[in-house]
């Protein structure tokens, strides 16, 4: 999709105030590249240790994304944000199904983990 397309649909969606330029939307873009969390295949977020509050990140450069050694299909909102995902029209009834099991699991992660946490300070 072309930029100025993506422009105007994001207009359409979210309204144009504050004015979201084509060269403020793509710094968005990629600075979100910069910080995908990891997750397995089942969906889970990977942590490096169990008192971890965030979980790895990952770095994704647009130019490497269709390298051949490093193979990735788009990523997209239900895999960045899947608790957000659930709730916008566009997002098609199979990937809000994927996206409510994410976002339940990330939910179950994160309070665990700040109880944990908790405990461990008290």
């Amino acid at each position: 999709m072309e930029w100025q397309r993506i422009q105007q649909e994001f207009a359409a969606r979210f309204g144009t105030a504050p004015e979201r330029t084509i060269q403020g939307l793509q710094a968005w873009y990629y600075r979100m590249n910069q910080r995908i969390p990891v997750w397995d295949q089942e969906g889970w977020l990977c942590f490096d240790n169990e008192d971890d509050l965030e979980p790895q990140h990952v770095s994704i450069k647009v130019r490497e994304r269709n390298r051949r050694d490093k193979p990735m299909g788009p990523l997209g909102i239900a895999q960045r944000y899947p608790e957000c995902a659930i709730h916008y029209s566009w997002v098609d009834a199979k990937t809000k199904f994927k996206a409510q099991d994410w976002a339940a699991k990330r939910a179950l992660q994160y309070r665990e983990r700040q109880e944990r946490r908790r405990r461990k300070e008290q």
